[in-house]
């Protein structure tokens, strides 16, 4: 399945790579991980760091998925609110959770500085307000610090208006310690550091079978097999072929991404990234060039748009 026809935005801002040989005939590791997008790669990653042998297989391209592909907002939090999380699990693991979200930020924000500081494209994350409630803004502000220890700055409806030039704004809180990235080029940052620590990655090269076979397991591509202690699955739900008990639990859902030309505008007048109260949110950013990028709507398809 391919799920594009012409090069996005995120290669033609990347570096060209060239595409990691496939693998042939036999090889052996510690870990075999499955999936080369941003869970494989740190994963890859940290076990190298930790002395283990690795090998990585890639179907395609490095993160040429959604690890590559998304709208490259980094900060604390899930998809699902807040609110939910708490009914479903009580707030003092839904707390032990939200730390666990912050120790992402902080990984990625200081990977980048050590990697290359021009893959983080801004500061800030600005969530806007379809409906005027300034009471129901400061209560989630209070809750948020209170619980959480996020310090959020609550903008009026005037503030939120001076940066965002439209009357379907009301209040918005701001994040000022989220920040944006290139998520491309951070993933392929990251391969490219696992590779030179030893880490063995390859691209189209992709995991056809997983069986146990004495105290490992062996993993079959079309033209080689990897023999490993243990296997790591860190595939998306675009591919649900190889590990049942995980893919009967996913679900594929994608939200779209588009790029504009470049712009002349007076509407977004702040480089933050902007999210709003949609139940699929809209996200956006100014990006290169004064280009918007737009992200939204959600879908259960995987077939390429049309």
């Amino acid at each position: 399945m391919s799920v594009k026809s012409s090069q996005t935005w995120y290669e033609a801002t990347a570096p060209a790579r060239e595409v990691a040989a496939p693998l042939r005939g036999v090889d052996a590791c510690d870990v075999c991980i499955i999936g080369g997008g941003l869970a494989g790669i740190t994963t890859a990653r940290e076990l190298q760091r930790r002395g283990r042998i690795v090998v990585l297989l890639e179907t395609k391209r490095i993160a040429w998925a959604a690890s590559g592909r998304n709208g490259g907002f980094v900060g604390n939090g899930f998809a699902a609110g807040i609110a939910e999380i708490i009914e479903r699990v009580g707030l003092k693991n839904t707390q032990a959770l939200y730390r666990l979200s912050a120790h992402g930020t902080e990984y990625i924000r200081r990977e980048i500085a050590r990697l290359d500081a021009s893959i983080r494209m801004g500061d800030g994350w600005i969530v806007a307000q379809r409906i005027n409630d300034p009471a129901g803004a400061r209560r989630r502000q209070e809750m948020m610090l209170r619980d959480f220890g996020e310090g959020l700055e609550v903008l009026s409806t005037e503030q939120t208006r001076a940066l965002l030039h439209t009357e379907r704004y009301f209040q918005s809180l701001k994040n000022p310690h989220s920040f944006i990235i290139h998520p491309l080029r951070y993933a392929q940052a990251l391969a490219d550091d696992a590779r030179h620590g030893g880490v063995k990655i390859y691209e189209n090269a992709a995991a056809l079978s997983v069986r146990e076979a004495g105290s490992g397991f062996i993993v079959r591509t079309a033209h080689a097999e990897v023999h490993a202690q243990h296997v790591v699955h860190c595939v998306s739900s675009l591919d649900r072929r190889i590990h049942d008990l995980s893919c009967r639990a996913v679900l594929p859902v994608a939200t779209y991404v588009a790029v504009t030309e470049p712009l002349k505008q007076d509407a977004i007048r702040t480089r933050c990234g902007i999210g709003d109260m949609r139940r699929a949110g809209d996200y956006y950013r100014l990006i290169t060039d004064d280009r918007l990028l737009w992200g939204g709507r959600i879908t259960t398809r995987v077939s390429a748009p049309l």
